[in-house]
């Protein structure tokens, strides 16, 4: 799933909202500082996120035969291309939800 910049923003905005909340929570660096380093981590993620989808996409896709997007088999073949410890591959928003 793709974040536009504003939602990132938000998140930020939210998360330093908790951790200020939070009597555990003990910081020394300027609250702004540390809303910069959650977008930073944010967008970091998305971007292995995207990587790691264009590459189980391309070995999908490379497969003898045609997997549709969505399918059960599209998302057990995505899932064990990212067997590599470390991996996890994020499930595509116009994939289906699964049934409970």
């Amino acid at each position: 799933m793709k974040l536009s910049r504003e939602k990132i923003l938000r998140l930020s905005h939210l998360i330093l909202d908790r951790l200020n909340k939070d009597e555990e929570v003990e910081y020394f660096a300027d609250p702004q500082e540390i809303r910069q380093e959650i977008v930073k981590m944010i967008s970091d993620e998305m971007k292995s996120d995207e990587a790691i989808d264009v590459l189980v996409r391309r070995k999908i896709e490379s497969q003898k035969r045609t997997i549709v997007e969505g399918s059960d088999e599209w998302d057990v073949s995505g899932s064990r291309s990212c067997a590599a410890p470390g991996l996890r591959w994020p499930r595509p928003s116009s994939s289906r939800p699964r049934s409970s």
